[in-house]
């Protein structure tokens, strides 16, 4: 008997635009991130590193830090600093994505996004501030680019007290519209406590991860989303959470299909997700006092 429609909502606590999600199953995720493929060890000056993203020919990694209005081209085989830009003045910047046309957007915590022209040499760059629209307390770290429905996805670390669900903790991702210039007023989709941690309890990893995901904190869900990228070959979701330090996998109706504990000796603070054309990930880690600031490299297998 097919399940209703309100449970399939309630299973997984979802809004779409279409109103509707998937239940899926488990399906594992080809990476080893307990094992990098290579370790990338990055100068002082990105010791807190915050985003990266593969320029749209794949020949460089950008990175933003949180600090600094500056992007910084990387050679992504050695980490190495190949050039340097300054786009804008010191701030919190979380995340960075290329959207089809070749344009480079830069995010900043507070949902403002930096729409940047003529990167590629810098010397005709033509930068265009969108305000944010999300109240600050969103805390928005994660961008990544939707080219199904034409908008970047902000992923939120955090929520207002007002709009958080006292008995149900949750987190949300809106849709900026660059034709538009606005943010949607409605979330593509909202992760809930109770959802993530059924379908943890209900595929025998509750031992595993409940430690994590019910630790006692401001609004008590140890899961806030720092970056956001999606799988070149089966468009899936990957959302990174330095809170807790967990990998959850999405389908592209926002279902969840896989929980990773990313494993705190490797990863110190994961903050920034790519994928390159032959769909290996990378993993962007901020430094600290004794550790450099660190991209991994995961290949797929």
């Amino acid at each position: 008997m097919p399940l209703p429609f309100f449970f399939i909502l309630f299973l997984f606590g979802f809004i779409l635009p279409s109103g509707s999600c998937q239940v899926q199953e488990p399906c594992p995720i080809p990476y080893h991130l307990d094992s990098p493929d290579q370790v990338l060890e990055l100068p002082d000056v990105l010791t807190e590193i915050s985003g990266i993203a593969f320029t749209p020919d794949f020949s460089e990694l950008v990175a933003v830090q949180d600090e600094v209005g500056i992007l910084f081209f990387l050679d992504s085989k050695t980490g190495e600093i190949k050039r340097q830009l300054d786009f804008w003045k010191s701030g919190d910047y979380e995340d960075l994505e290329f959207t089809d046309d070749g344009v480079l957007w830069v995010l900043k915590s507070n949902s403002k996004l930096y729409e940047l022209k003529g990167w590629k040499t810098g010397e005709e760059l033509q930068v265009n501030k969108h305000d944010g629209e999300l109240d600050g307390e969103y805390d928005v770290e994660g961008l990544v680019w939707d080219d199904e429905s034409g908008t970047l996805l902000l992923a939120c670390k955090a929520i207002p007290a007002a709009a958080l669900r006292k008995d149900d903790p949750q987190r949300v991702v809106f849709a900026f519209a660059p034709v538009e210039e606005k943010c949607r007023e409605q979330p593509v989709a909202e992760i809930r406590k109770s959802n993530l941690m059924q379908w943890i309890e209900e595929n025998g990893m509750g031992e595993n991860f409940e430690k994590y995901l019910e630790k006692t904190d401001s609004d008590e869900f140890l899961f806030g989303p720092s970056a956001i990228a999606k799988h070149p070959h089966t468009g899936h979701w990957y959302v990174s959470s330095a809170r807790g330090n967990l990998l959850v996998v999405f389908d592209n109706q926002w279902g969840i299909c896989q929980v990773e504990k990313l494993p705190g000796k490797v990863h110190t603070q994961p903050e920034g997700l790519a994928f390159d054309a032959e769909g290996n990930l990378y993993i962007s880690n901020e430094g600290n006092e004794k550790k450099r600031g660190q991209i991994l490299r995961f290949n797929i297998r």
